[in-house]
């Protein structure tokens, strides 16, 4: 809901639905009194603006006449269109096929209740749904939807009534400000630790696919996203200067990022490989044809080799940032390489990881305090703590 939608008369406690109607250009202000009054009121006017009651000569299209074109011209990349495709059907066959101003927020709230209290189904079928590693699956496994997963569905679903709304087809958003569950509880935070990260390297030197080697180890190397890895090509490698340009990432932007050493010595081998092949792609299928579609089956060979539990693919990215974290690079640095939105992502999940380089930042920031306003000589332990230093003379120094 817009700031503007409600408003209350300073000096008093009586609020007011003031809602602006784009056909005849004018506020509809009605008196409402409480707040939650004023909310309801709001939400009722902008309703009756989208079924035309109040001089919007439009008539809104339903799921099925508007979901193509939202697929065609706003979808991308290409990567996500399976999962939003899923989505907007699971939701089409819960709703039917409504009109777009029938999607309010309380149908949306009645759809999340519905999402959240159902059965997660089980990934085995046929002969074996009544299998030890099917019974084992629902043993383990939470019965229900988490609500990260509904949040996302709901999330393509008000994407779809804002492009609505941009492209003229609906005069206003019929499910304004829907609020989120909160994902803090679930928020997964699974890297390796200590051993597991050697036993997952000697498992992955075990695989016999060559092209899937490589691209596990440079998942875990680089914390990118899988689908960006896969569908690198040869030219996007710079070798000489040992940079990685991402054609295609979640935001739809490209990216052109440094990567380390170890890194770099996959992709030599990965293009060697690919000139062999006579292939454009760093990662191809084996046929050649194509960049590799998934790698989620030589994945969980080399987990159950590793022995590591509770530990699925896109922690390959959680490891590798837990790890950036735990080296001392700061959270703005780590989002630009990763390709994180912004650093606040980073530091929710991973924040906790790095108390220690906190407190030497406290020692660091308290010492040069100190010598500001002249009470230390800037030294701890007779060692003279530098104002500035930047990264480059710290990995020069690491490398000496």
């Amino acid at each position: 809901m817009a700031k503007s939608d409600i408003w209350k008369r300073p000096g008093t406690t009586t609020w007011y639905a003031n809602v602006w109607d784009p056909a005849r250009k004018v506020k509809i202000k009605k008196k409402a009194g409480t707040r939650r009054h004023a909310d309801a009121l709001a939400a009722q006017i902008r309703t009756e603006l989208n079924l035309g009651k109040l001089g919007i000569a439009t008539k809104a299209p339903t799921l099925d006449e508007f979901t193509p074109r939202f697929m065609r011209e706003h979808v991308n990349p290409l990567a996500y269109r399976g999962h939003v495709e899923r989505y907007l059907k699971r939701f089409r066959a819960w709703s039917g096929n409504v009109r777009l101003t029938q999607i309010t927020n309380g149908l949306l709230s009645r759809y999340r209740g519905m999402r959240e209290s159902e059965k997660i189904l089980s990934p085995f079928r046929g002969e074996l749904a009544n299998s030890k590693r099917a019974t084992e699956w629902r043993k383990n496994t939470a019965r229900t939807v988490q609500s990260s997963s509904v949040n996302r569905e709901i999330s393509v679903i008000r994407c779809m009534l804002a492009c609505a709304v941009e492209w003229g087809i609906l005069p206003l958003h019929p499910a304004p400000r829907f609020k989120r569950r909160s994902e803090k509880a679930r928020t997964r935070k699974r890297h390796l630790i200590d051993d597991e990260l050697h036993h997952f390297l000697d498992a992955l030197k075990t695989l016999k696919l060559e092209g899937s080697r490589l691209a596990l180890r440079l998942l875990l190397f680089i914390g990118r996203r899988r689908t960006e890895v896969l569908s690198l090509r040869v030219e996007n490698y710079d070798r000489r200067n040992g940079y990685v340009f991402f054609e295609k990432t979640k935001e739809g932007s490209p990216d052109w990022i440094p990567i380390p050493r170890l890194a770099c010595e996959i992709l030599d081998a990965a293009a060697d490989r690919a000139k062999e092949m006579g292939c454009p792609w760093l990662f191809p299928n084996p046929k050649g044809t194509g960049p590799s579609r998934d790698v989620r089956t030589a994945f969980k060979n080399v987990v159950a080799r590793a022995g590591l539990a509770n530990f699925k693919l896109h922690d390959l990215r959680h490891t590798a940032i837990s790890i950036m974290v735990m080296s001392g690079m700061d959270f703005a640095t780590i989002a630009a390489l990763v390709g994180h939105t912004s650093p606040s992502m980073v530091e929710k999940v991973y924040g906790h990881l790095s108390p220690r380089h906190k407190e030497a930042s406290a020692v660091l920031y308290g010492k040069h305090l100190e010598r500001l306003i002249g009470k230390s000589d800037g030294t701890v332990n007779g060692t003279v703590v530098p104002v500035e230093r930047p990264i480059a003379l710290r990995v020069a120094e690491m490398a000496a």
